[in-house]
């Protein structure tokens, strides 16, 4: 009798598992259907240079632009991570260029090297991005401040981050 219980019991675990779990797939089927409906999932050009933004409010677009470069966006948000897209032989190119770029709400910067920054003073320029990163990121300044032809440069003074260690912003 026990061996029945234990068997029955077993039984429907698995019949519920089973069961969940079918229905676990059926929801991620059409999870995946829709991102693949949707044109920021398929289209070759980034929402930062006017490429579709996810239709979905709960799409996240990432896109790997190369090297350090990264785009994501977000309920009508475009971050980008790094900005160096001006690069020159013997590197590849990317396949956008800094004149390329429409939109983006913030550039975030891993540490204040140029290959990490150069093309920062054009695209926040052109996007009104606001441009964010750690302490070592007030490098930023001066460097964007003689690459930059205009004088007001988007990198003008640094806000130090808290002392909690929590991230800085660089303030237009």
């Amino acid at each position: 009798m026990r061996r029945h219980v234990v068997a029955a019991s077993v039984g429907a675990f698995i019949a519920i598992w089973v069961a969940g779990a079918s229905r676990l797939d059926a929801q991620t089927g059409r999870a995946m259907a829709a991102l693949a409906q949707d044109p920021a999932c398929q289209s070759t050009t980034i929402a930062a240079a006017g490429g579709p933004m996810p239709k979905d409010q709960n799409t996240v677009v990432l896109r790997y632009l190369g090297v350090s470069n990264y785009e994501l966006t977000y309920r009508g948000q475009v971050l980008l991570f790094d900005t160096f897209y001006s690069r020159v032989w013997p590197a590849r190119p990317l396949g956008v260029l800094p004149t390329d770029f429409k939109k983006a709400n913030a550039i975030f910067f891993g540490h204040g090297h140029w290959d990490h920054i150069a093309d920062a003073p054009e695209v926040a320029k052109q996007t009104n991005a606001k441009l964010y990163g750690g302490p070592p990121t007030a490098e930023c300044r001066g460097r964007a401040e003689r690459r930059s032809s205009s004088t007001a440069s988007p990198c003008r003074r640094f806000i130090p981050s808290t002392p909690a260690g929590g991230p800085s912003r660089l303030a237009r």
